[in-house]
């Protein structure tokens, strides 16, 4: 009787010390990028991997606007997906449709948009992010159009 009544007491404690922590890092994680979001930046970050700025709002200025956001099924380590060739060939293959259908016009496309893939950030991976985000860009417009 007393064995099974401390095991009853060490199960409600397991229980309260787990779901603080599953529920925490589930609110972690940082959010999905949303369809249809706008964003200002430069070329520097228009090449990069990742945008580490915010959205901004769609009625100001901005350069970019957020058309596609594809889940990314990978658990490898950061600096690998950096580098992996698949990974890469994936968002290109991901994003090129929508954005074809993005830009309206699939002969002209390519000469008045670009399209900026981004991953997430180092620390966005490591809190769980694992999404590939699109965005439709005018680039002799970067930081001085809406697109």
């Amino acid at each position: 009787m007393r064995v099974r009544a401390w095991s009853w007491v060490l199960t409600v404690l397991v229980a309260m010390m787990v779901l603080p922590v599953s529920s925490s890092l589930a609110a972690t994680t940082p959010p999905r990028p949303q369809v249809g979001s706008c964003h200002d930046y430069g070329w520097k970050v228009f090449l990069g991997f990742s945008d580490p700025t915010s959205p901004v709002s769609c009625s100001g200025s901005y350069t970019a606007r957020t058309f596609y956001v594809a889940p990314l099924a990978t658990n490898e380590s950061y600096s690998k997906l950096l580098t992996d060739t698949a990974v890469l060939t994936t968002a290109a293959q991901k994003c090129t449709v929508p954005f074809l259908r993005a830009a309206g016009v699939r002969g002209l496309a390519m000469d008045f948009f670009n399209e900026a893939t981004f991953a997430p950030s180092r620390a966005q991976y490591a809190a769980g992010a694992r999404w590939i985000r699109c965005d439709i860009v005018i680039p002799g417009k970067i930081g001085r159009a809406h697109v």
